[in-house]
């Protein structure tokens, strides 16, 4: 293919991808409703989840709201997106840092950094999603020793100076150090 046919095809896979994330998103709430939920975000693009049990609550500020609703939240949830599903979400580690208990969607790389059940809890469909939902919102110690064990491996090896440290280290090992 032409090159510029090839970049009409990138860029009309990469927004057919960020399309059915925004659709599997929207579903979420409706599969949580029965246990109460609270959605964070523009109501303009939440308003689709609308359903019995959702509680749509608009804008946070990531500043100075994200950190407390992070606590305050018994259960923080985060999602791949299908177009980059080998890649940790930084919202991973901005729940964990802030303390959080955290449900995720599985991502290739993820396990190098975590581990599912000590540090946050994979969830992998609908079903196992609600089931584990349901289990930590019971099993309240549980959720606390885990989000506690995710901050704690977060703040140690996925700071911003531990990604600086490693960023450092590649662009040195590859000789682009010295050229910046």
């Amino acid at each position: 293919l032409p090159p510029a046919m090839s970049l009409q095809k990138e860029t009309l896979i990469n927004q057919f991808s960020l399309r059915i994330s925004q659709l599997q998103r929207l579903e979420l709430p409706g599969i949580l409703s029965p246990l109460g939920i609270s959605v964070w975000g523009p109501p303009e693009e939440w308003g689709a989840a609308q359903a019995p049990g959702v509680r749509i609550r608009g804008l946070a500020d990531f500043h100075r709201d994200l950190p407390r609703l992070i606590n305050a939240s018994d259960i923080n949830l985060s999602l791949s997106k299908c177009h980059a599903l080998g890649a940790v979400p930084p919202r991973v580690f901005e729940i964990l840092a802030c303390g959080g208990f955290l449900l995720t969607t599985d991502a290739d790389s993820l396990s190098r950094h975590l581990e599912d059940g000590q540090d946050l809890v994979v969830f992998r469909s609908r079903e196992e999603l609600l089931e584990k939902a349901r289990y930590y919102l019971d099993h309240p110690e549980e959720r606390r020793v885990i989000a506690s064990n995710g901050m704690r491996k977060v703040r140690e090896h996925h700071g911003f100076l531990q990604r600086a440290r490693a960023i450092a280290g590649v662009l040195s090992r590859d000789g682009r150090l010295e050229a910046l």
